[in-house]
């Protein structure tokens, strides 16, 4: 979304023929990933959460097996809803992070310029 934004204003600009070229590869790779550290988030929770999933589906369930003691499973079948949540949760965090939410905008103090 964020990236998609950045596209756009390009855009707007060569209309408005704020820029006269169209910026090069480089240029554009340049301003669209200036700050990547929102993509390097997503990317984060997003390994977070298909970890969350092979835990909550297969690897408990190899870890500890159903002819173990009772209270075991019932531990197991504990970890594997309490990481089906941690998968919905990672999953709804990438998703946030990369549409945009959590950017914000400030001041800096006696610059009337607003940065994002």
């Amino acid at each position: 979304m964020v990236l998609s934004l950045k596209v756009v204003s390009i855009g707007f600009d060569l209309d408005r023929q704020l820029l006269l070229l169209v910026p090069g590869v480089f240029e554009f790779f340049g301003y669209a990933f200036n700050n990547f550290s929102w993509l390097l988030t997503a990317i984060r929770a997003y390994v977070l959460s298909i970890g969350s999933l092979l835990y909550s589906t297969c690897f408990s369930n190899w870890i500890i097996i159903d002819g173990s003691y009772k209270w075991l499973i019932a531990f197991r079948d504990a970890q594997s809803f309490r990481f089906s949540h941690y998968f919905t949760c990672y999953t709804s965090e990438a998703t946030a992070i990369a549409s945009g939410i959590g950017a914000s905008r400030y001041r800096e103090a006696g610059n009337s310029e607003t940065k994002w």
